[in-house]
């Protein structure tokens, strides 16, 4: 019931129409967005009227709705709308940027990361010619001049930039990324400021020395197996009441005489009566 009223209210605030490959239906967003953004609108509105009760002695009302928290995550996409008049799409990889596909994905020396603009452009410069490429100096400092007059207000980036130009810089990208592993790339954009990180995956995030040092991961006993299991941690630490999980997922079954005979009161003999029936 929780995970349909997760994708549910994911559809309906618009995210899942903004996910997946362009080509294909919408995909359902995997974690709770839902009920997390619907919790941060919730905590920020308390405080809110926290703060004015404390001003007017008086108290309010909060109310949030699930359905608009959602809408506040889809980036740009209503502004889009509202100044462009244009409907955003899933795009996969990409970022829309006006009417034009710009690419977010890149492949790297083990694996991928995602890049985004704006990175500076002059210490981009300097990592490609420090990484042994060869930099058409003329053409940065025509990108320069155009992403002046962007910021400027002077053009818009649909006028500034033809789909040549996009090319040529997605090219200049992929040249300086594959020549570097994820997490090389990581310190190097951490270090000048680009928003670019490691697209991790599975391993990676197992492996991760970051989720390490806050003792994210925890082992969970399964004594059917003999074995213990590696599980997600807590998503945040708390130290009056700490989260934590104390126990693997029952088995089918497994707490049916609890159940049963204690909370609903069955006697043992009709347990064992009904559990030979192959009701229960």
């Amino acid at each position: 019931m929780t995970i349909k009223r997760m994708i549910l209210w994911g559809a309906m605030g618009g995210l899942m129409y903004l996910n997946g490959e362009p080509e294909h239906p919408p995909v359902r967003i995997r974690a709770q967005q839902a009920y997390a953004q619907a919790s941060v609108q919730a905590a920020a509105g308390t405080m809110v009227a926290h703060y004015y009760r404390q001003s007017t002695g008086e108290g309010q009302h909060i109310d949030v709705s699930m359905q608009e928290a959602v809408s506040n995550t889809l980036d740009t996409a209503q502004q889009a709308w509202n100044l462009q008049e244009m409907v955003y799409t899933r795009v996969a990889p990409s970022r829309s940027l006006g009417a034009r596909l710009v690419r977010c994905v890149y492949p790297c020396k083990d694996g991928y990361v995602a890049c985004w603009m704006p990175e500076e452009l002059e210490s981009l410069t300097e990592w490609m010619k420090s990484s042994g490429m060869e930099v058409d100096d003329e053409e940065i400092a025509r990108q320069m001049e155009l992403r002046e007059k962007i910021e400027a207000g002077e053009i818009s980036a649909d006028e500034a930039f033809t789909d040549e130009d996009r090319a040529r810089m997605q090219e200049m990208r992929a040249s300086l990324l594959e020549r570097h592993t994820s997490q090389e790339i990581y310190e190097q954009a951490l270090a000048r400021g680009f928003g670019w990180a490691p697209v991790n995956t599975p391993k990676d995030l197992v492996e991760s020395k970051q989720l390490a040092a806050r003792n994210y991961f925890v082992e969970v006993e399964h004594p059917e197996l003999g074995t213990s299991i590696t599980y997600p941690g807590a998503p945040y630490k708390m130290n009056e009441t700490p989260w934590q999980i104390w126990n693997r997922a029952p088995l089918i079954g497994e707490h049916n005489k609890e159940i049963y005979g204690g909370e609903l009161g069955i006697s043992e003999e009709e347990f064992n009566s009904l559990q030979k029936a192959r009701v229960i």
